[in-house]
């Protein structure tokens, strides 16, 4: 086989076949139901291919005692770089075994944990895991129940790890006290570029701590807030922001009052690049404002206004 991407399409067992020849460096498996037999089928071919660099494993109702299993194989892996178990029904259990395998990888980049059933007790042992990894540059967690506490670790281990680029943190449960940790630990790390705090019910306070870290953070280049409530003090933050490019800020309930404000700050701003406003309350009158803004803005090349009342 000359290919070197697989996509499932076979019965299982053919698929296994086929992951052992060592040319197979992608496997997708996505969608596709995996009891433990079939687990331990996947894990007993993953032992023999040296050349593996990416394995989704999105939809595949992948639990605690699967996670258990795909880590002994993962063990002895020194190639894989892109790792998917999105969509499963791994808790923190799981997360406790494959965070062993963090500190161990040398090669991983990319993980995507999103919809699963993670809390606080998983987040921490994962920001232990990342305090000594140093390769992983993309971490997906968003959809799960991770608190307060949760993120007080993982900011804690950003002031450490230096390898992280992109952080989304998407319809979770933490709120101002979890956001203050982000702010601190923020002005420490350097390398994180992209951050989604999207759809977390996030508070006034939450708010103003955010607009904090846009003042003195000059590494972020693309953030999140839509499904939050936005006020004021973000839009104004974005007058002294110098690295931003890229801003959604959809279903954040943004009217015509507030575009005063961020069309102020637009003047000012010569970074931003991208703005998402779509699926607010913007009427003409704001529309407007907007447009005129433009003419003293240099840098904005797209605004995202549709779903408005223009």
């Amino acid at each position: 086989m000359s290919s070197s991407i697989f996509k499932f399409d076979l019965n299982f067992y053919i698929c296994c076949k086929l992951i052992k020849q060592s040319t197979v460096t992608s496997v997708d498996l996505s969608f596709t139901y995996i009891d433990t037999n079939k687990i331990i089928l996947l894990t007993e071919a993953l032992k023999y291919n040296y050349n593996l660099t990416s394995l989704n494993l999105c939809s595949t109702c992948i639990n605690d005692i699967h996670i258990e299993l795909l880590t002994i194989a993962l063990q002895i892996n020194s190639t894989l770089i892109s790792l998917n178990l999105s969509h499963n029904f791994i808790t923190d259990k799981g997360i406790v075994l494959l965070t062993n395998i963090l500190i161990l990888n040398s090669t991983l980049a990319y993980l995507n944990l999103s919809n699963n059933s993670i809390n606080d007790i998983g987040t921490k042992s994962l920001s232990n895991a990342l305090k000594q990894n140093s390769t992983l540059t993309y971490l997906n967690l968003n959809h799960n129940n991770i608190g307060d506490n949760g993120i007080n670790a993982l900011s804690n281990a950003l002031t450490i790890n230096s390898s992280l680029t992109t952080l989304k943190l998407y319809f979770n449960r933490f709120n101002s006290a979890g956001i203050q940790s982000l702010n601190n630990a923020i002005k420490h790390n350097s390398t994180l570029t992209s951050l989604n705090l999207s759809g977390n019910s996030l508070t006034t306070n939450s708010m103003k701590l955010i607009a904090d870290i846009l003042k003195n953070n000059s590494t972020l280049t693309s953030l999140n807030l839509s499904y939050n409530e936005i006020n004021n003090e973000i839009l104004k933050a974005l007058q002294l922001n110098t690295s931003l490019n890229k801003l959604n800020l959809s279903y954040t309930k943004i009217r015509d009052d507030n575009i005063i404000f961020l069309s102020n700050s637009l003047i000012f701003n010569h970074t931003l690049t991208s703005l998402n406003l779509s699926h607010n309350n913007i009427t003409c009158i704001g529309y407007k404002l907007l447009i005129d803004t433009l003419k003293y803005n240099t840098t904005i090349t797209h605004i995202n206004l549709q779903y408005n009342y223009i």
